[in-house]
């Protein structure tokens, strides 16, 4: 993906799903993605691993509660 050298993204519910295949298709394009989960921490380590070392940050966090999304957004930052 060109330009993308630098930039990061945060997808929720990366655990499974969409999301799953969205945080692993934005960290083969060479974006790092902070990838969250609201309860299983499990899937989202286990997507992580999918993806080339140090692309995907796994996080669990509910980012329906506005103290986890700030978190989440400060680790992007």
């Amino acid at each position: 993906m060109p330009g993308s050298s630098g930039r990061a993204a945060i997808v929720t519910g990366a655990g499974r799903g969409l999301g799953r295949a969205m945080a692993l298709g934005l960290a083969q394009a060479g974006i790092r993605v902070v990838a969250t989960a609201a309860r299983e921490r499990a899937e989202i380590e286990a997507m992580a691993a999918e993806a080339d070392e140090g692309m995907v940050l796994p996080v669990l966090a509910d980012v329906t509660r506005e103290a986890d999304a700030q978190r989440v957004v400060m680790t992007v930052v």
